[in-house]
């Protein structure tokens, strides 16, 4: 079976917004029940909202620009703490195109797979310290010069 431009476009659409959705919506849902968790979590994320709204709009809902939410450094971070604690996609692989030394040291050939769990890590003492398990936007916001806000 054929198919036109059109069905292909349809489908190429369809099955973007399904990737979207799936990978989105979770962290969104997540995001939302760490506020409700973190009362000083949702405290500080309204705040942020608030502030780059005019006087006479912010007892009213609506729709914030991309450029509004661009400079909204606290919302980012609950976003990227979020990622951190619950991926969309659990387990990544990389292949080396040529033979390399990974920092634990071993070595990896050229077309070899390399399986590594985002979830797990973003979970490692190691990694994030002794309090990795807790729900921190201040973890990854930073100021512009890179020190930690």
């Amino acid at each position: 079976m054929l198919i036109n431009d059109q069905q292909f476009q349809r489908f190429l659409v369809t099955s973007s917004w399904n990737k979207v959705e799936k990978g989105l919506i979770p962290v969104l849902e997540h995001v939302a029940k760490q506020g409700s968790v973190n009362p000083q979590v949702e405290s500080k994320i309204r705040a942020e909202l608030k502030s780059t709204m005019p006087a006479e709009e912010r007892e009213n809902w609506r729709l914030f620009s991309t450029q509004e939410l661009s400079n909204l450094v606290y919302l980012h971070g609950a976003l990227c703490e979020t990622l951190r604690l619950y991926p969309p996609v659990p387990f990544q692989h990389k292949e080396p195109l040529k033979s390399d030394v990974l920092p634990s040291g071993h070595r990896v050939g050229p077309n070899m797979m390399v399986l590594f769990s985002v979830y797990v890590m973003g979970r490692m003492t190691s990694i994030w310290g002794p309090d990795c398990l807790e729900f921190k936007p201040e973890r990854s916001v930073f100021q512009g010069n890179g020190s930690e806000i």
